[in-house]
């Protein structure tokens, strides 16, 4: 099985704070521990101390909370994934971007890993969870509040993600990439391993 290092980009500004504490714990319970979460505060000193006290309490085990700068907030958080990318000390061969309303379940982070093998991205999981209501409650169960979010977990060879450029400027940065990833000479894609039907 694949061991390599993965760097999780997190961004948020602040507004969903329940949704980012129960990603960042449910990233910490990930079995998979070769990684390294990043959580990218886009926000003033006031949010960025409290999201950090925030998670010093709630939140058991390692987690890098930076403020990013001005210049880089903003764009649904895609611009301080890519300052993140282009400016913070990462060595992993792989990253994960994701969001604090996103979902990544307690499985998935050993599963993008496991097939990861001879390809340069992982499309892992995309869960439309407005429209799975039950769904959601069922896994979220007190957490119903996220019963509102789209998410994603791609697995992305940083290198890769490097050669094609991240484009900040596109609401749907993570499909871009994707696009970029299949447009890419030489690059391969593994399968999707989970997607969430439009409807029970």
């Amino acid at each position: 099985m694949k061991s390599g290092r993965v760097d999780i980009l997190l961004p948020t500004k602040g507004e969903r704070l329940n949704g980012l504490i129960f990603q960042v714990n449910a990233i910490l319970n990930q079995s998979y521990k070769n990684r390294v979460l990043w959580v990218l505060v886009d926000g003033d000193d006031e949010i960025f101390d409290l999201i950090k006290r925030t998670i010093a309490e709630q939140c058991k085990g390692a987690v890098e909370v930076i403020h990013v700068p001005n210049g880089w907030r903003g764009n649904w958080g895609h611009r301080p994934i890519k300052w993140a990318l282009e400016n913070l000390p990462l060595e992993g061969e792989w990253v994960i971007t994701s969001g604090d309303d996103d979902c990544i379940m307690e499985w998935a982070l050993d599963e993008l890993v496991k097939n990861s093998e001879g390809v340069d991205t992982v499309i892992g999981i995309c869960i439309p969870t407005k429209r799975n209501y039950s769904f959601v409650k069922f896994y979220l169960g007190e957490n119903i509040q996220l019963a509102n979010i789209t998410g994603s977990c791609c697995l992305y060879r940083r290198s890769r993600v490097m050669e094609v450029g991240y484009d900040d400027s596109r609401y749907e940065a993570d499909w871009d990439l994707i696009e970029k990833m299949l447009k890419f000479p030489y690059c391969k894609i593994n399968s999707v391993l989970f997607v969430m039907p439009q409807s029970f």
